[in-house]
């Protein structure tokens, strides 16, 4: 019985050669850890949102329509067919962009979005104010 190899030795018994190491395989590299998710402390109120001036907007559209109307105007002196074409095309294509904006869901989901906005508010300003007969 003492003729045996210890349990833990690897050994061929054909050649009665020395222990066999395992190939080494290549471990894959461990991926960076995320960041950890910050979140606001409890009873802040994420609804609060910083609005542009009532003016930003309107005058941003007016300022690429000016921009885009001087290109048409400029393409027509220019003599160019295709250039032309192509302006007009893209003149009715931003014609219906915008009717497609207003009339269809992109305006009904913006109105979503503020409704929803406002209600969270609301909540947030009901759950953090004191009751009626509550006094500090």
């Amino acid at each position: 019985m003492s003729d045996l190899p210890p349990a833990s030795a690897s050994y061929t018994p054909q050649t009665g050669a020395a222990p066999v190491q395992p190939p080494v395989v290549p471990q894959p590299p461990v991926p960076p850890a995320l960041p950890p998710i910050i979140l606001p402390p409890p009873g802040y109120a994420a609804a609060v949102v910083q609005r542009a001036p009532w003016w930003m907007l309107p005058g941003l559209a007016v300022l690429i329509l000016i921009i885009f109307a001087g290109a048409l105007t400029a393409s027509c002196f220019m003599g160019n067919s295709t250039l032309q074409t192509q302006m007009f095309t893209a003149a009715v294509s931003l014609v219906m962009l915008a009717v497609g904006f207003f009339f269809g869901s992109s305006a009904g989901s913006q109105q979503k979005d503020d409704t929803r906005a406002v209600e969270a508010t609301n909540t947030a300003v009901a759950l953090s104010a004191p009751r009626q007969g509550d006094r500090a």
